[in-house]
């Protein structure tokens, strides 16, 4: 049947840009989270376990006097974030030289892991995979509200 005998005609027109903008506004957004989220799960598992307590290899370490815990941040730049289709680069660690020896270990200590603790933890991928699936109803409610904005 072609359109010419139809008496009601119905289109939308979606534009990339308008897709783009939907994408790269939770993109942006679930690069910030991921990151906080990340450095809270870290921290809370250096406070795990009270001074005076040393930790054994293969643990993760000890509380002592806190300094490691409050030493894990998050540096993001906001050009970097707002690029959009770029790979987008933020840092998340900590600026103590041992807390790179404790994670790894050295030729005279045993490695004391947290950091991969935290990402093979199945609580924080059950928060990416929540976080993810958000993402995806959030984008495409945008791009609805965004075509009907547009058209």
């Amino acid at each position: 049947m072609s359109s010419k005998g139809l008496k009601a005609k119905a289109s939308h027109n979606f534009s990339s840009k308008v897709i783009m903008k939907a994408i790269d506004t939770e993109m942006t957004s679930v690069i910030l989270d991921t990151p906080i989220t990340f450095q809270t799960m870290v921290k809370k598992l250096l406070n795990m376990f009270g001074p005076g307590d040393p930790s054994k290899p293969g643990e993760s370490p000890h509380k002592q006097s806190g300094n490691l815990g409050r030493s894990w941040g998050v540096q993001v730049s906001k050009a970097q974030v707002k690029k959009v289709g770029s790979n987008r680069k933020l840092r998340i660690g900590s600026n103590l030289d041992y807390a790179y020896f404790l994670e790894e270990g050295t030729e005279n200590m045993l490695a004391r892991p947290y950091i991969s603790v935290v990402l093979k933890d199945k609580k924080f991928k059950s928060w990416v995979n929540k976080r993810v699936k958000m993402a995806k109803g959030r984008i495409s409610k945008s791009v609805i509200n965004l075509s009907k904005a547009n058209n």
